[in-house]
């Protein structure tokens, strides 16, 4: 048997070797996960100094039962009151509660590996959820523990919150500089709940709730781009955290998805804020003479399917044909391009590729949403920019109209699209986010004048299909198919030239709007 192990050992040790020879620092060793008062000793695999460990092998030596879908890649650990469901090369997981009928999706800030039918995912970013699933506090440890006996779960929960109370939050803050900016990214050891942040004096503050910080190891200097100081101090309710930023800043963003680890800050410097809101001199490249018209899903990918069979391939293509006429007749000076005109399959990277490649100027990607609860009463239109989900309904949306990547060929093209990296991408886009926000308001404002079903407003989360293109760029949530009423609005061709007609009339103001800019340079 010990021998049996051994072998097992070194299969796995070469296929991690095998597989992963590439540019990420990696390598592989043994870790011991302790739960519900036993200690198990699992194979981990490192990258970047995160560790990964097998789904398959950590369900087997908890005695947990397993599931794995080589079609969909899929892999399931089911716990008494839990499903864990894990995607391949996917940063969200999905965790149904079993009492409750609910299902939940975890977003990851790096996406899941997969390896010869087996997935691996990132077990730092994984302890709370699988603390909640076992009900007791999951830990882990390279060297093999003692076991002692642990307290119940009540009493560790107040141990643990009174430790985190007078234990100093280590902190390590990550500096990009880029071309139009910096992107700092602040990493803690421990989660965090609330952020709440200001400005004054081109001082950005961040008060940072429940956490304790070592002042003695402030001020941080930094001698390049736009952060300069980091102080630190301890408050009443947490820590508050002063970053004298350069006199080049521009404007700032916070990103934090509650009980991460991380807070990203994007900052942008004032010249790059000049160039952003000047149109270039060649005029004929700026004309605004191209909109590129996506029709979410088709052909082998159905999209929604709502509660009285609607399919929302179908009627996001009825709606996209209507918005194509109007604009044809109506708009002359505008080529319409489709990114598809009938049922047919297109992947994602090929909609933001025919976008560029036809020199698009607007590109407008619409879709309908549903809910995985039917009984469910969400309602209304969205429409969303490419930025990172802040809440759990935008990062489940995304994770739904990602979910197309199955049916292509080459997932793979996809894995390194992380909640950092769309951070990078909008900072790229930054140039045409200032249009893209001034087109999801015109084309929200009217929605809630002309359709029947209310408006929900502009959010974000992060789209495939969004990154692609160069230009300003929305996805447009119709309404719910889930929802019986606004299904059989969509349903309607009523409905659907209404959708249609509010979107002609957007677009319509933003050439009007664009247009003025062009001849005020």
């Amino acid at each position: 048997m010990k021998s049996m192990r051994n072998k097992s050992t070194i299969i796995f040790a070469f296929i991690i070797l095998s597989f992963f020879i590439d540019s990420y620092a990696q390598s592989f060793s043994k870790i011991y996960v302790k739960v519900n008062n036993q200690s198990v000793e699992l194979n981990a695999f490192k990258r970047n100094d995160i560790v990964f460990i097998s789904a398959k092998e950590f369900a087997s030596k908890l005695r947990l039962r397993y599931a794995y879908s080589e079609e969909h890649q899929k892999a399931e650990i089911i716990f008494p009151k839990f499903n864990l469901k894990f995607t391949a090369r996917n940063p969200f997981v999905a965790l149904f509660n079993k009492e409750e009928q609910k299902k939940e999706i975890v977003q990851l800030p790096i996406s899941t590996i997969v390896i010869q039918n087996d997935i691996l995912f990132p077990l730092d970013f994984m302890r709370s959820t699988l603390s909640r699933c076992f009900n007791s506090v999951v830990t882990y440890s390279e060297t093999k523990p003692d076991i002692v006996d642990l307290p119940n779960q009540t009493e560790q929960s107040d141990a643990t919150e009174k430790e985190e109370e007078i234990n100093f939050a280590d902190i390590k803050f990550d500096v990009d500089e880029k071309v139009n900016g910096t992107l700092l990214e602040i990493n803690f050891n421990k989660k965090i709940r609330n952020v709440k942040n200001s400005l004054r004096n081109n001082i950005l503050t961040l008060d940072v709730t429940e956490l304790r910080i070592d002042e003695k190891k402030f001020p941080i200097n930094f001698t390049e781009g736009l952060v300069r100081e980091v102080r630190a101090t301890n408050t009443n309710n947490g820590a508050r955290l002063q970053f004298t930023l350069h006199k080049d800043f521009g404007d700032y963003e916070v990103l934090h998805n509650r009980n991460e680890q991380k807070i990203f800050v994007t900052i942008h410097n004032k010249s790059f804020q000049a160039k952003k809101n000047r149109i270039r001199s060649n005029r004929d490249r700026w004309n605004f003479d191209v909109i590129v018209l996506d029709a979410g899903h088709g052909g082998k990918d159905p999209g929604a399917i709502g509660r009285n069979k609607s399919v929302e391939k179908n009627i996001t293509l009825a709606i996209t044909l209507k918005l194509g006429k109007m604009l044809e007749e109506n708009m002359k000076d505008v080529k319409v391009v489709y990114t598809r005109k009938d049922d047919r399959f297109v992947e994602l990277y090929r909609r933001g590729k025919i976008a560029n490649d036809n020199d698009g100027k607007l590109f407008i990607s619409i879709h309908c949403n549903s809910t995985p609860n039917k009984k469910s009463n969400a309602s209304g239109s969205e429409v969303y920019l490419l930025r990172p989900g802040r809440t759990d309904d935008a990062i489940e949306i995304a994770a739904r109209e990602n979910s197309v990547i199955e049916f292509e060929a080459d997932p793979k093209r996809y894995q390194k699209l992380t909640d950092e990296n769309f951070i990078l991408v909008s900072m790229a886009q930054a140039a045409h986010m200032q249009y893209s926000e001034k087109f999801a308001e015109m084309l929200d404002k009217q929605f809630r004048q002309n359709l029947d079903i209310p408006s929900r407003g502009v959010k974000q989360a992060g789209f495939f299909v969004l990154v692609g293109a160069s230009m300003p760029s929305v996805l447009v949530e119709a309404g719910y198919l889930s929802n019986p009423t606004d299904e059989k609005y969509l349903m309607s061709k009523k409905g659907q030239e209404e959708v249609a007609q509010s979107i002609f009339n957007a677009i319509k103001s933003f050439k009007n709007y664009y247009d003025l800019i062009i001849r005020e340079e």
